[in-house]
């Protein structure tokens, strides 16, 4: 742990909020050179994993994450999911619950990851199509491949590339519905600009920094969209951090 003058190190015998695989391989993991950080994760069929680094390489492992109610996913062992299986799960429930009421059949997900999301949508609307846009290109190969295992990869495709220029080059987008779920420092100026001027059905924003949704949700106040519905759901708990679902309409 680092002490609170943020340049002290503090030894710790094992942590209460990891995993006890995790917990274990940390203690017996040999001390790691002067500016290498190892990362672990745990996966039920997995078991406990470590890499050094951030690859974000196309060749990255893969593990299988598997989230109740919408099944396996790969994920780069260095990439994003949420630690939280139960909430999380939760979170892609309502999600694809607002989907489902917006009426759409076409979706767009900016910051798609994985594609967890387009995934589960495109599954319980049988209708739907969706566009996924990640950074990440190993993120967006594990898409591909959940959307083959999901038998999805005919109406859910997915791309590398910034979120706010592949949306540009999208055209009109008047009759999607659009899935944002950014980083915790929320939309970029261009992105957002960008958005307004694609100016899509519906917005689903999800958010895990309450203060970059608002500030957010100020500039599309201004631009003509009124917030339609918002939830929270306690995705960390005992911590002063939460997930937040805003969902605008024009």
């Amino acid at each position: 742990m680092v002490a609170r003058d943020n340049v002290s190190l503090i030894k710790i015998d094992s942590c209460i909020l990891a995993d006890a695989d995790i917990d274990q391989a940390v203690k017996e993991c040999p001390v790691p050179a002067a500016g290498e950080t190892v990362c672990w994760r745990h996966t039920k069929l997995d078991g406990v994993k470590s890499f050094s680094g951030k690859s974000c390489s196309r060749t990255t492992p893969w593990l299988t994450e598997t989230l109740p109610g919408a099944g396996e996913f790969k994920v780069p062992l260095d990439g994003f999911f949420q630690t939280n299986i139960e909430v999380a799960a939760e979170l892609v429930r309502r999600v694809v619950d607002c989907i489902a009421r917006s009426g759409l059949n076409k979706l767009i997900e900016l910051y798609c990851g994985v594609g967890v999301f387009s995934l589960a949508a495109a599954g319980a609307v049988p209708e739907l199509t969706s566009v996924g846009i990640e950074l990440n290109p190993a993120a967006i190969k594990a898409a591909r491949w959940n959307a083959k295992k999901h038998n999805l990869d005919k109406r859910c495709k997915f791309f590398a590339g910034d979120a706010g220029q592949e949306l540009k080059k999208s055209g009109d987008i008047s009759g999607c519905c659009l899935l944002v779920d950014p980083p915790r420092t929320g939309l970029s100026g261009a992105t957002l600009n960008n958005i307004l001027s694609a100016n899509p059905a519906k917005i689903i924003y999800i958010s895990c920094a309450a203060d970059t949704l608002r500030r957010d949700l100020l500039q599309f106040r201004k631009a003509g969209w009124y917030l339609e519905t918002a939830g929270l759901l306690d995705m960390f708990p005992r911590t002063a951090h939460f997930e937040t679902i805003a969902v605008l309409t024009r």
